[in-house]
C-alpha cells in the first residue's frame, strides 16, 4: 500500500504520487498539492514528476473552484 512505502520512506515518489490522487479524490485538494510538490522536488527528473506538476497546477484550480461555491 502506498501508507505502507511511505511509512517507510516518506520520499517514495510514486507512493507520494498516488497519494495525492487519493487526497485529490477526497477534495483534499491542499494536500494533494503538497504530496504532488514533494514528488517533483525529491525526483524532479523522475516519471512521476511531470504528471505530478500537471496535477498539482488542477488541483489548485479546483481548489479555487470548489472554495468560491457557496454552501
Amino acid at each position: 500500500s502506498f501508507g505502507r512505502a511511505l511509512r517507510f520512506n516518506p520520499e517514495h515518489p510514486a507512493a507520494l504520487f498516488h497519494s495525492g490522487d487519493v487526497l485529490a479524490r477526497k477534495r483534499r485538494f491542499e494536500d494533494a498539492v503538497g504530496a504532488w510538490d514533494r514528488v517533483a522536488q525529491v525526483d524532479p527528473s523522475g516519471p512521476y514528476a511531470a504528471p505530478a506538476r500537471s496535477r498539482a497546477r488542477s488541483a489548485r484550480d479546483l481548489r479555487h473552484i470548489f472554495a468560491a461555491q457557496p454552501g
